[in-house]
């Protein structure tokens, strides 16, 4: 019995010609979309890594891409996606939506780590995305391959592309200076052993915040934080394994903190958090929370159990008049006030 989805052979003037039938097309369209979709949505959510495996990647897509083709044109076993005389079915078109879904949750990702990526990706990037997007819902519409919503769709598959051209390839390859000074200006306002933003970098992240809650009315908030004891740390251990503990510290408070927010080694032993868009509640919340995963690390660790961490904090509303180092200072005194009740207490 041949499979469905086998080829079918028939002879042509003594040779042997290929059929496929329109669903086979239709197949290979959606698993390609599907590729290209995960392809984007993966490329969001590593955007901080700096070195990827390339033999482990390009192993990854061909074992993909040989098990798609297989189930397509060989075993039969991919769902149908368009029925002659009666369109598309019902896996199709889901499909479709769930790739618009997933695109659009890219792009969103997108935006949110915007800071992370170099802007003529992030602006390429999000427009292929969405336009992307766009295109596949034309692909839920067509009863006929050849008629007009199946001719925009490409249209548009098309634009999304020559986004992806200039993103990638153009930006890649034709400016790599370009590439070459962002990571320049990244390492200038990145600190080498924490990998999170220096104190340069804050200062420039908190202007442009600061432009920004005064254009959308968003409240801005600022929480400082001293490692207590970090010296006998050093004197018991040694700086090796106080870069150690600054290092998962840093790590610690990105977990404690939102994905919108950003933190800063302000210098020394002495952290910063940027809590962007939110109310006081909010704020309260991303304090505790980072309170809460410090003293689970301090517990975990014998070494540790001299160290504490000391947060102050200010919330900057919109129509308040401070500058930043106004409200830095503002949320360095409220620091300092806390370490004075523990040393009191």
């Amino acid at each position: 019995m041949v499979p469905d989805g086998w080829l079918t052979l028939h002879r042509n003037y003594g040779s042997t010609t290929p059929e496929y039938p329109a669903d086979t097309s239709t197949q290979l369209w959606i698993a390609g979309r599907f590729v290209e979709t995960l392809s984007l949505l993966i490329a969001v959510l590593f955007l901080q890594q700096k070195q990827i495996n390339r033999r482990l990647v390009t192993a990854a897509y061909s074992l993909v891409t040989a098990g798609l083709l297989l189930s397509i044109m060989v075993f039969g076993v991919f769902p149908a996606c368009f029925v002659e005389g009666a369109g598309l079915t019902t896996f199709k078109v889901a499909s479709e939506y769930a790739i618009v879904c997933l695109l659009l949750s890219g792009a969103y990702k997108l935006y949110r780590r915007k800071d992370y990526a170099e802007q003529g990706v992030f602006k390429t990037a999000g427009m292929a995305m969405i336009i992307t997007a766009a295109s596949e819902l034309t692909f839920t519409l067509y009863t006929d391959v050849y008629g007009i919503a199946n001719m925009l769709g490409h249209l548009l598959k098309i634009v999304s592309y020559y986004f992806i051209y200039s993103g990638v390839v153009a930006l890649g390859i034709d400016a790599p200076y370009s590439l070459m000074a962002a990571e320049l200006k990244d390492r200038a306002i990145k600190d080498e052993l924490t990998d999170l933003y220096n104190r340069q970098g804050l200062m420039e992240l908190m202007e442009k915040e600061q432009r920004q809650v005064r254009q959308k009315r968003r409240a801005l908030g600022i929480l400082m934080m001293d490692l207590d004891n970090f010296k006998l740390i050093n004197d018991g251990y040694g700086h090796l394994f106080g870069d150690k503990v600054l290092k998962d510290f840093a790590a610690v408070l990105k977990t404690g903190i939102r994905e919108n927010d950003v933190a800063c080694r302000f210098g020394g032993d002495e952290f910063v958090v940027l809590v962007r868009d939110v109310d006081f509640d909010g704020f309260t919340h991303v304090q505790q929370r980072i309170q809460a995963a410090a003293g689970a690390w301090i517990a975990d660790n014998e070494k540790l159990k001299n160290l504490g961490v000391s947060i102050g904090a200010a919330l900057w509303h919109p129509g308040q008049t401070y500058d930043i180092d106004s409200l830095l200072k503002m949320a360095d005194k409220s620091m300092y006030a806390v370490k004075q009740r523990k040393k009191s207490a």
